[in-house]
């Protein structure tokens, strides 16, 4: 059985596919955030599938606020940089 890429992502590794910094990822990390560790050993570990689900629901949750932003007449992110 031959695995192309990891299931597993050590925390360096987990921080740099969320292009975010270990601390950061440490504070998103359950009981205090949504993505959830798991442990071997000593060692920390992130599952890819949890770390995508993150991602994605983030992605939803931005697709909201840009709608309720539109419907609203509100600028949000970009557009206020652009002043819009």
């Amino acid at each position: 059985m031959s695995i192309s890429s990891p299931l597993l992502l050590s925390v360096a590794d987990a921080a740099k596919m969320l292009a975010t910094s270990e601390r950061s990822l440490f504070r998103l990390t359950a009981p205090r955030g949504p993505i959830p560790p798991i442990r071997i050993g000593r060692s920390v570990r992130y599952s890819v599938d949890d770390l995508q689900a993150y991602v994605d629901s983030r992605r939803s949750a931005a697709t909201r606020t840009q709608q309720v932003a539109e419907q609203t007449g509100l600028m949000v992110g970009t557009e206020m940089q652009e002043g819009r």
